[in-house]
């Protein structure tokens, strides 16, 4: 069900932005454990890791599809190719593997896992960093005084806190970061849904030439 667009939506936007966030950690995994059966193939071991590594990763970036449509409206088609039956034993394995990699899907969701935590991370994370940002600014009368007389920093930004007065503007700086936090946080999701189907969607299917018709038309 989509619930973009109410109250709700928005004020719970940064913390499935979090959500998506903490995805990233078993990407990497699958990422890395991806390449590593690709890359053992030849010595055998990659047959046997390669398909739970994928459906894995197959069934991780499900989920992101299914977030993507439920939080922000954005639908993402299923590109995958069906596994046909490869039977048992040795030829049956590797008939499996050859299916697997010789689905573009394979290579796409691949892809994902290797740049959706940078990319996607900051789109998902960025929300709830404003708002963490701006407690800490709405927090700085009551903590300014002890983070400076143990020799801690005293920047807030751009704003050097060095009494109460400059104290009371990283509050209203604070609050600021706090409110920018919540209202931007639908857009970024939205955000990092379309980026998450401009990877994960099937590629478009090539448009027809009109050459031909225009070269019978001109003749």
């Amino acid at each position: 069900m989509n619930t973009t667009g109410t109250l709700g939506s928005t004020a719970v936007a940064p913390l499935r932005g979090l959500a998506l966030g903490a995805q990233a950690v078993p990407q990497v995994a699958l990422c890395t454990v991806t390449a590593t059966a690709i890359g053992t193939i030849p010595a055998g071991v990659g047959l046997l890791m390669l398909p739970p590594a994928v459906y894995a990763t197959r069934l991780l970036a499900r989920r992101s599809r299914r977030q993507a449509a439920r939080w922000s409206g954005v639908e993402i088609a299923q590109p995958y190719r069906p596994v046909p039956a490869a039977g048992g034993g040795i030829s049956g394995l590797w008939r499996r593997n050859v299916a697997l990699l010789s689905d573009p899907a394979t290579w796409r969701d691949l892809l994902w896992t290797l740049v959706n935590p940078v990319i996607g991370v900051l789109l998902a994370l960025l929300p709830i960093a404003l708002i963490v940002f701006g407690v800490e600014g709405l927090i700085m009368p009551y903590i300014w005084e002890p983070i400076a007389n143990h020799g801690g920093s005293n920047w807030y930004g751009f704003i050097h806190v060095r009494g109460a007065s400059d104290a009371h503007w990283a509050v209203a700086l604070g609050a600021v970061s706090v409110v920018a936090g919540f209202l931007t946080g639908p857009a970024l999701l939205r955000a990092h849904a379309r980026w998450t189907r401009t990877l994960l969607a099937p590629p478009a299917a090539p448009q027809p030439s009109v050459m031909p018709v225009a070269y019978a038309a001109a003749a």
